[in-house]
């Protein structure tokens, strides 16, 4: 996120460089010792797949590809998804009615069965929170993106080759697209007011088009998973209170103050049973 790219150490772009780094040295020597070891086709972890992988002419990704692919999945793939999922608690930590919806939701659709991926699909109120924690609190605040031709915007000439920051942050928040931008409120997602659909960029979180998250189907996953078995077993409050922060319009600044009181749900709940 650093906007001057100066690989010095005094700069936040080259204490990232330090960091990767440090983190790229780590990881070849743990590809090392993997290969050391062999067996690599009985491993489980995605850095032993990586490393079993080939392709249809039986060639192995480079030992710089499974870096890269490993570096991707720590931070894309994994960072990106707690972040969301800390924002997803801190709200329903603020509106319990909305965990009871959820598990109301949860409980005709799941009862006392053990949960399996075909009923996450069935569970659109959980779809629409998490879309309205993406809307609020986009994994990733901004992203740039290349001008391929000279284009006009707000009175402004924008010339090809130049990039352009693009903030979720800010897009999502647009009143002419969303009803009282700063509020909770997961039903504007669901029919008939669907305010997603008021434009084909109205919800990017995830990108859009080509440049859409890989990972977002799995992130969806994983989050609703992790959602289900809280709601099923736990019950939560997260502080500072909700009215000492919100609305919260710089997440980053703010996230790492949370603090979440989990217990377990002192009456017994039929999804508890």
């Amino acid at each position: 996120m650093a906007i001057l790219k100066w690989n010095v150490p005094f700069t936040l772009y080259g204490r990232g460089q330090n960091a990767r780094r440090k983190l790229v040295a780590f990881l070849r020597q743990e590809i090392a010792q993997r290969i050391e070891q062999g067996n690599l086709e009985e491993s489980k972890d995605v850095l032993g797949l990586l490393l079993a992988a080939v392709d249809e002419d039986g060639n192995k990704l480079s030992e710089t590809q499974v870096i890269n692919e490993a570096l991707l999945l720590l931070f894309a793939g994994h960072e990106t998804t707690a972040s969301l999922l800390t924002w997803v608690i801190f709200e329903l930590g603020n509106h319990p009615e909305w965990r009871e919806r959820l598990r109301q939701e949860q409980l005709a659709v799941v009862g006392n069965n053990p949960l399996s991926l075909s009923h996450l699909k069935q569970l659109p109120q959980l779809t629409n929170v998490l879309k309205e924690a993406e809307r609020l609190y986009p994994p990733v605040y901004a992203y740039n993106r290349g001008v391929l031709k000279d284009i006009e915007y707000g009175g402004y000439r924008i010339p090809a080759g130049w990039f352009v920051t693009i903030s979720p942050m800010l897009t999502h928040r647009l009143p002419e697209l969303y009803t009282e931008p700063d509020r909770f409120d997961p039903d504007r997602f669901a029919p008939p007011r669907e305010e997603d659909k008021k434009h084909p960029l109205a919800l990017v979180g995830f990108g859009h088009g080509s440049h859409s998250c890989l990972g977002m189907e799995f992130a969806q996953m994983e989050m609703k998973i992790v959602l289900s078995i809280l709601l099923r077993h736990y019950d939560w409050t997260v502080k500072p209170d909700y009215s000492a922060i919100a609305p919260v319009r710089q997440p980053s600044k703010i996230k790492d103050t949370l603090q979440a009181y989990i217990e377990p749900l002192v009456i017994k709940h039929p999804l508890n049973s």
